[in-house]
């Protein structure tokens, strides 16, 4: 009984996270997180589908991790050919670059990271070979 309990007040704090991100009151997402809620699973999705940029920009100034769904690009890229409104077309257009640099500069960190083999016996990895 008591798991039951603990399971429901965790989806529905999911859910006013969740419903927070989807309108895109960054107020209460922020009032949400100090005090000690979830992000949820699918905050990120949400946000960037919904065009809310300012709320991205925040989950990636403030989360030590984002979880990023990897449908979240293609289907904010069909979404954004699909708009007609040209000022929500804009919102997403945003919300791509936004995610589109914060991977971009994972990759740049990724690839400092590659160079400095300082190991005696790394071989770079375009060296490598199947086994």
């Amino acid at each position: 009984m008591e798991r039951t309990k603990g399971r429901d007040r965790a989806s529905k704090v999911d859910a006013t996270m969740d419903e927070a991100v989807r309108v895109g009151d960054l107020a209460r997402i922020q009032v949400l997180r100090r005090n000690g809620h979830r992000w949820g699973d699918d905050a990120h999705h949400i946000a960037a589908l919904s065009g809310h940029y300012h709320v991205l920009e925040w989950m990636y100034s403030h989360a030590l991790v984002v979880r990023q769904r990897e449908d979240t690009v293609p289907e904010l890229m069909r979404l954004l050919f699909r708009e007609r409104d040209e000022w929500q077309r804009n919102r997403l257009a945003l919300c791509a670059k936004i995610i589109l640099d914060r991977r971009q500069s994972k990759c740049e960190i990724i690839k400092v990271c590659m160079y400095k083999l300082d190991h005696p016996k790394a071989i770079p990895i375009k060296n490598r070979t199947h086994m």
